[in-house]
């Protein structure tokens, strides 16, 4: 079976991030930028979720991410063009669609970080739920991670 290549990731403003209109996606986002994008007429409010704050420094989660995202099975690193943001190409099980997940870790303060996450399909016009899994799971196990540690 012949793989779709995904157009190569590209670092984004997050600051203008425009959503697509098909429910192909999910986002977690600062409470500090959230309202920028409610304001889209595309805004899902399923698909979106302000993200979480961790006890950590930046190059800590980022490290967590690269472990915990590169374990995924069929997935391939994409560095941003900046080192500010990472981004990843997850591909389906059964047809090896290919997903994009982009990550920017940002300060909250001297000891705690939080992160923009967009995962996204980039064929189909819906992803039967698989981007909101994917982020809920890496949230959960970079959680139980930050904790125990």
């Amino acid at each position: 079976m012949q793989k779709l290549t995904p157009p190569a990731p590209q670092d984004f403003d997050w600051q203008h991030l425009t959503l697509p209109s098909s429910p192909n996606y999910f986002l977690l986002i600062p409470s500090t930028t959230i309202n920028l994008i409610k304001g889209q007429l595309s805004y899902i409010p399923s698909r979106i979720q302000v993200s979480p704050q961790f006890n950590c420094s930046i190059d800590e989660l980022q490290q967590l991410c690269l472990k915990h995202i590169t374990n995924q099975v069929r997935t391939t690193i994409y560095p941003g063009d900046n080192n500010v943001q990472t981004h990843y190409i997850q591909r389906s099980f059964l047809f090896r669609f290919p997903d994009i997940i982009s990550i920017k870790i940002q300060a909250v303060n001297r000891d705690t970080t939080t992160l923009f996450l967009y995962s996204r399909s980039v064929y189909g016009y819906s992803d039967f739920g698989v981007n909101k899994r994917r982020v809920k799971n890496l949230m959960k196990e970079l959680n139980k991670e930050v904790i125990n540690r």
